[in-house]
């Protein structure tokens, strides 16, 4: 697909779930907002990008707490303010939303049994990536050269980078280990 603007893909700072590894999906199930790291971290990551000298145009963010709190962040810094999209928000974990990881991963074989089934009442890979499709194709049917800053998730964000590179789901899963996907308020400039 020939895109007709520049992307970014941020994932939001370290919040209170990350610290005590539960998981958080939609809807919240508890207060969950970016810790002082959290936000330390947003504000070091969006100050580089700006020094650089990319000049963004657009924030979308995910509705859930943490990331509109990384995107109000980024907005004051980059001085434009930021648009809510329901599709950006994080994997919906099904019944295991609101506990610990390692709850959801004695449940799961291989990672790759998320591609087309998601957990326990949860979203599928394929889901999630469907939803984030949608953001940049309406994206590209209302803008044209701009610069876009798009604030997610994890899987979310890993998904949408796949795509953008060109592979399969399948493809992307094998080729970003877990540990090796976007960090905590990293912005990766997808080329």
């Amino acid at each position: 697909m020939k895109l007709n603007n520049k992307y970014y893909i941020m994932r939001h700072g370290q919040a209170i779930s990350n610290v005590n590894k539960i998981y958080s999906s939609w809807p919240e199930t508890f207060e969950n907002p970016l810790t002082d790291l959290g936000r330390d971290t947003v504000k070091e990551s969006v100050q580089k990008l700006k020094d650089s000298g990319a000049k963004i145009d657009l924030i979308y963010n995910s509705p859930l707490l943490r990331t509109k709190q990384t995107a109000e962040i980024a907005g004051q810094i980059l001085e434009v303010k930021p648009v809510e999209d329901k599709n950006l928000k994080e994997i919906d974990f099904g019944s295991f939303n609101g506990k610990h990881q390692d709850l959801m991963w004695a449940s799961v074989k291989a990672e790759k049994d998320r591609i087309k089934k998601g957990v326990d009442g949860g979203e599928s890979y394929e889901q999630v990536l469907n939803r984030m499709k949608e953001v940049v194709y309406g994206i590209e049917e209302k803008y044209e050269n701009k610069n876009i800053l798009l604030v997610s998730h994890e899987g979310p964000s890993f998904l949408l980078q796949g795509w953008f590179n060109g592979f399969s789901i399948e493809k992307t899963v094998e080729n970003s280990p877990a540990g090796e996907r976007i960090h905590k308020a990293e912005i990766r400039e997808i080329k």
